[in-house]
């Protein structure tokens, strides 16, 4: 894709007037109105004239290879299919009650705030419970998190015992 720059000014409008030669790209351009005038910036080559510069005739192999194992791959083993389905509905499954809880919990909170300033209590007097074990829920909600690390460190580590 090449680019472009419009000549304004005195120089496009000699060009565009036919009094300079100098200042026209082509000599037909010399009776153009000066605002139509373009001339190229820059000779960039456009995508696929880059491509065809790419690709080689050893790129193009390796790219049919690549394209028919993949092919080959999803025809021969059509329960990868399946799989990637499944895993794509527990996905969505485990997103929407993850959101749902956390929907849950923020609707919770607006529901105290409201009782508690209704009531004139304090933050201390509402939350004292979720105050006191807010050590538990941190260590309850990054454990599993704990041991996925500790498990992909031991799965990639042959030494790991």
């Amino acid at each position: 894709m090449q680019s472009y720059k419009y000549i304004t000014g005195e120089a496009a409008k000699k060009s565009a007037y036919g009094s300079t030669a100098a200042a026209s790209p082509c000599l037909s351009w010399q009776f153009t109105p000066w605002f139509l005038v373009i001339t190229s910036m820059d000779n960039k080559p456009t995508y696929r004239e880059r491509f065809k510069q790419w690709i080689t005739l050893d790129r193009a192999t390796d790219l049919t290879v690549d394209i028919f194992l993949i092919i080959f791959d999803v025809l021969t083993h059509p329960i990868l299919i399946v799989v990637r389905i499944f895993r794509w509905f527990m996905n969505l499954w485990f997103v929407d009650r993850l959101k749902r809880m956390a929907r849950w919990v923020a609707h919770w909170f607006e529901r105290k705030r409201a009782y508690r300033l209704k009531h004139g209590h304090g933050i201390w007097r509402t939350y004292w419970w979720l105050i006191l074990l807010s050590p538990v829920i941190i260590m309850l909600i990054a454990t599993p998190f704990w041991f996925w690390v500790e498990f992909k460190s031991c799965w990639n580590d042959p030494l790991c015992e």
